[in-house]
């Protein structure tokens, strides 16, 4: 008895790919299953069996829908490339593969192949970074055996602007270990400044630097704001990144209850308060507009207050990006946390005057 797939599926694709599996049978019911295999397990061999279901053929056919959105909410916790083993059976055949797939809801221009060896599992490789804001780079070191490891070499390149007005460049070639999957590069301003800080005259400001990994370089320019807003959130592919701008943030609180009357005594019941925050950001380059995009679309985001991260939701946007010549792209979104016992945001200053005020208190 025959079995074969129809559905041609590369060895690395995105979920949206997955949306339709066909396959040949020459049974009358072909058994399919799923199963997730880890990277890093302790015992047995790290698979999980998330899916399993069984189809009678029609005309020596089967046809199974939904597969990618499956594994899409699998994957909505989870770095977005992962490696799946599917298993069909008509009873007397059986196929098994194994794919890399990677979590994503659109239809990227380029294969899954090319951005899984690009290594960084993400749409933006020139950004603008702010001192004291956190990014990071999601990195992908292919799939090995349990154990195993893969060799990362990356040329750290920096731009600093001398106290004379000079500018000079420096190279650092960083090599070492990282395990299988996906794993982060730490790319913020701070953590590159301290890798160099013994490299580069005393004085000097870093005012851009690049990471290079084989044929792919990114990018980054160093900008520096008082006020900016932190937050994390899932990219197009799942993977974890930081976004930082500067805003000006508008606090709303809104307080709902009931009212009781008890003899001639007014008591309040049921009481709630609900608190938003609106943000309006300043003009954008069109690429930090889109990167902001993706942002505001994700499964997943939150704000960074401190070193902790409090998940919120994005209750409304308005984000128009144009390509007219000498028109910016700004932003205003408005957002909640999730959980109704918000955090105490308290003002830790120096001074009493806070930020917008202290040029005039100095």
């Amino acid at each position: 008895m025959a079995l074969s797939l129809i559905t041609d599926i590369p060895a690395t694709c995105y979920t949206s790919q997955l949306q339709k599996i066909e396959l040949a049978s020459s049974g009358t019911v072909v058994k399919f299953r799923i199963y997730y295999q880890a990277q890093l397990y302790y015992s047995g061999n790290g698979q999980t069996l998330i899916f399993s279901s069984s189809y009678n053929t029609r005309f020596s056919r089967v046809a199974i829908y939904d597969i990618g959105s499956l594994l899409e909410t699998y994957l909505s916790d989870k770095d977005g490339l992962q490696q799946f083993i599917f298993y069909f059976s008509n009873g007397t055949d059986s196929l098994e593969q194994t794919y890399g797939i990677i979590y994503c809801k659109q239809l990227p221009l380029r294969t899954a192949a090319d951005l899984a060896n690009s290594n960084y599992i993400t749409n933006y490789f020139n950004r603008l970074v702010y001192k004291g804001a956190k990014d990071q780079l999601p990195y992908f070191a292919g799939f090995g055996s349990p154990g195993g490891y893969a060799v990362r070499t990356i040329t750290y390149t920096v731009v600093y602007r001398k106290t004379d007005g000079t500018f000079g460049t420096y190279d650092i070639i960083s090599g070492g270990r990282t395990g299988f999957g996906i794993s982060y590069v730490l790319t913020s301003c701070d953590a590159i400044a301290a890798m160099f800080q013994f490299s580069i005259p005393d004085g000097a400001v870093i005012v851009a630097y690049s990471l290079k990994q084989g044929s792919c370089t990114a990018r980054f320019y160093v900008s520096e704001q008082p006020l900016l807003r932190q937050f994390v959130f899932r990219n197009a592919y799942g993977c974890r990144e930081y976004i930082a701008v500067p805003t000006a943030q508008t606090e709303k609180t809104e307080t709902k209850s009931s009212t009781a009357v008890c003899g001639d005594t007014l008591t309040q019941y049921d009481i709630t308060h609900t608190r938003s925050f609106e943000e309006q950001t300043p003009v954008l380059q069109r690429a930090e507009a889109r990167r902001f995009m993706e942002f505001l679309t994700s499964h997943y985001t939150a704000v960074v207050i401190g070193n902790a991260e409090y998940p919120i939701v994005i209750t409304s946007y308005k984000d128009e990006i144009s390509d007219n010549s000498g028109e910016g792209n700004a932003i205003k979104f408005e957002w909640q946390f999730v959980s109704l016992r918000t955090p105490l945001i308290s003002e830790d200053y120096d001074r009493i005057f806070s930020p917008e005020h202290a040029d005039q208190f100095v």
